[in-house]
């Protein structure tokens, strides 16, 4: 029973973030990052290309977790280790992309953006 309600839990978060990603993925303005953001759309250089990186960085996060989804029906201990290193892990790997791969390719003036 513990490993259905860890895989139902994988599969919401599978949805929340792979489909916020393909909602950035589709938008027209500037998709933001961080809460509260709002990039002004004159200040990126190509709003499709920068959306397309944005939304597809959230969906392979968001898919990763199909790995403690899986793992739930066979080892719950295992199932519990994938998914903290899935969270714990890769929002500081999301962080580091955005901030460092992203934004500096498609944002100009992004180091004064936040100032």
């Amino acid at each position: 029973m513990e490993g259905l309600i860890l895989f139902i839990v994988c599969i919401v978060m599978i949805l929340t973030f792979a489909g916020f990603g393909l909602y950035s993925w589709r938008r027209k303005t500037p998709a933001n990052f961080w809460a509260g953001e709002k990039i002004p759309d004159d200040a990126v250089s190509d709003v499709k290309k920068y959306n397309h990186a944005n939304g597809l960085m959230w969906i392979i996060y968001g898919v990763l977790y199909l790995i403690p989804a899986v793992m739930s029906f066979f080892n719950l201990d295992s199932a519990g280790i994938a998914i903290a290193v899935v969270t714990f892990g890769g929002l500081p790997v999301l962080i580091f992309v955005y901030v460092k791969i992203i934004r500096p390719k498609y944002v100009s003036n992004a180091d004064k953006l936040y100032d």
